[in-house]
């Protein structure tokens, strides 16, 4: 009967050195996870246009790591400099770079490490101006902390209008041809497109 018992205990101090092996093994070291996930940050960078207006690599600025259940969480504060040839672009240029990461994959999940890794913002300074992209949930991008969004906005053409072409209609969406107005209305009507742009 001791015998048994012996054998019990032995087995029993076994399974406890074999599950804290298993779990030693099975956590993730965050700054491994750091240098794997900035690595795959510049890679992607490494294939988008903005490539060519960089100073140097993307800089990690912070971290935020938050454990739920089997999942580490990692939000990413990321910044670049660019160079001065990005300044001398137009801002539908710096806008269109700016955008193109919209499209690359900034959100990464590393099933072996049970980490998930995002870039919660990617700040880029040029110049005297900092344009920050916020990647996640609805792509955004702010200059100078305000919204930076130059998408062309598209003409409102009733369905049921009486022309097919955007320019014969007023910015109240009301049919309007241009060679049926005087000069005094284009006058009016350019001025208040321009208000309307500036947002005013």
């Amino acid at each position: 009967m001791a015998d048994v018992l012996k054998k019990i205990f032995l087995l029993g101090i076994l399974i406890l050195i074999i599950g804290v092996l298993i779990g030693c093994e099975e956590q993730e070291n965050p700054e491994d996870v750091k240098k794997e996930y900035m690595t795959k940050v510049n890679d992607e960078i490494a294939d988008s246009t903005i490539k060519n207006f960089l100073k140097g690599d993307i800089k990690l600025l912070n971290v935020e790591r938050d454990r739920r259940e089997s999942l580490t969480f990692y939000n990413f504060f990321l910044e670049a400099e660019l160079s001065n040839d990005f300044n001398s672009l137009i801002d539908e240029e710096k806008y269109a770079l700016l955008k193109e990461l919209d499209y690359i994959d900034l959100d990464r999940k590393f099933s072996v490490k049970d980490s998930n890794c995002a870039v919660e913002t990617l700040t880029f300074i040029s110049g005297s101006d900092e344009y920050r992209v916020e990647p996640l949930n609805i792509f955004a991008i702010y200059k100078n902390d305000k919204v930076f969004d130059l998408e062309p906005k598209e003409t409102y053409i009733p369905s049921s209008g009486n022309s097919d072409k955007p320019t014969d209609y007023n910015s109240d969406g009301e049919y309007k041809p241009v060679e049926d107005m005087t000069q005094e209305e284009i006058q009016a009507e350019l001025e208040e497109i321009l208000r309307n742009s500036l947002g005013q």
